[in-house]
């Protein structure tokens, strides 16, 4: 009794999660987020909260082209509750409750006046913003909190003394 647990242990560890259409049809959930990412940035949607759209249709295109759902769905689940992921997600809510607590304080207003004040050029701020961006990201681990975080703040500021959009995006990106 024990052998044969111990050996369909061994064959559900060993069994490799298999896509229809090989390294192709692993891919396919990649593309769909992917193109689903890009959707809401050419749209101009790309709000965290939009960000479940593509993320749902990637797991759906997962569980299609998988040759063994449940295996595909088990290891999904396993992956969702695994501590780094819980990890990310609460610098990503922190981030974000920071973010609206720092510009509901008059944080804007003051770093405006601070950039006219110090005569920082709209072309200067992006690079200021993007050093900032990098520190801010490295000490806390989550780059998608860092511009969770620094987006409210920093972009509002940089439209304000007259910083090209597309620019600053970038640099807080």
């Amino acid at each position: 009794m024990g052998d044969k647990l111990a050996n369909k242990a061994n064959e559900t560890k060993s069994e490799v999660l298999k896509f229809r259409g090989g390294v192709l049809g692993a891919a396919i959930p990649f593309l769909v987020l992917f193109v689903g990412i890009i959707i809401l940035a050419l749209t101009g949607n790309a709000l965290p909260m939009a960000f479940w759209v593509p993320t749902l249709a990637s797991i759906l295109a997962a569980l299609i082209m998988a040759k063994n759902p449940e295996k595909c769905a088990g290891e999904l689940v396993k992956g969702m509750a695994s501590e780094m992921v819980a990890i990310m997600l609460m610098a990503w809510f922190l981030a974000g409750i920071v973010a609206q607590i720092l510009k509901e304080s008059g944080l804007i207003n003051s770093l405006v006046w601070l950039c006219v004040r110090a005569n920082v050029s709209p072309r200067l701020f992006p690079v200021l913003v993007f050093i900032l961006g990098c520190s801010l990201s490295t000490a806390t681990g989550t780059a998608l909190g860092t511009v969770i975080a620094l987006t409210p703040i920093l972009y509002p500021v940089g439209a304000a003394i007259g910083s090209n959009g597309a620019v600053l995006l970038g640099a807080i990106v």
